[in-house]
């Protein structure tokens, strides 16, 4: 996807830190493993963290042509982006206190078979998270997080669709359970 339909995340980030080194891709060393073990070294020795990363993609647009290459491809089809680093992001929660796993809703596509809230939290643990809830939706939602609230706490929700407002109306909805 990365080159074809939206810049190169990883020259796109060497560009705005100056760092000539980050512009490597597979192209230039084919394992990716020790690729990303090169690019997580740079990070460090310059101080960089994930934010930084995010918000340089935070800055990117499709590349020309790209959004409507895929809105063409989906008046014929449904298009489903496939990614190769799924472990990658399955590990992402780990240092989470608790991951809260909602059902997963279509966005008016039809369901795919597998894909679903019992299997994304499977492939959570599978990874290591250490605890992992699911619920059935915004109503179980203040009394999953309320036993892992405390001063200083940090309730992230993230998702598409109907979170933004799962997460405005959580504070009135723990008021009664703390």
């Amino acid at each position: 996807m990365e080159g074809v339909l939206t810049p190169e995340i990883w020259i796109a980030v060497a560009e705005k830190t100056g760092i000539k080194e980050l512009r490597r891709t597979t192209r230039d060393e084919p394992d990716y493993d020790k690729l990303m073990q090169g690019r997580l070294a740079i990070l460090d020795q310059h101080g960089l963290k994930l934010s930084d990363i995010q918000k340089v993609i935070g800055t990117l647009s499709p590349l020309p042509g790209g959004k409507e290459f895929l809105d063409e491809l989906r008046s014929f089809v449904q298009v489903i982006i496939l990614s190769d680093t799924f472990e990658q992001f399955a590990t992402c929660l780990n240092d989470a206190d608790v991951a809260v796993i909602a059902p997963v809703y279509a966005a008016g596509e039809k369901p795919i078979e597998g894909i679903n809230r019992d299997t994304f939290a499977e492939a959570l643990r599978a990874h290591g998270h250490r605890n992992v809830i699911t619920i059935e939706g915004e109503d179980d939602l203040a009394a999953a997080v309320a036993p892992y609230v405390k001063p200083g706490a940090a309730i992230i929700g993230t998702g598409a669709g109907s979170i933004t407002g799962w997460m405005n109306n959580l504070p009135k909805k723990l008021e009664g359970l703390l």
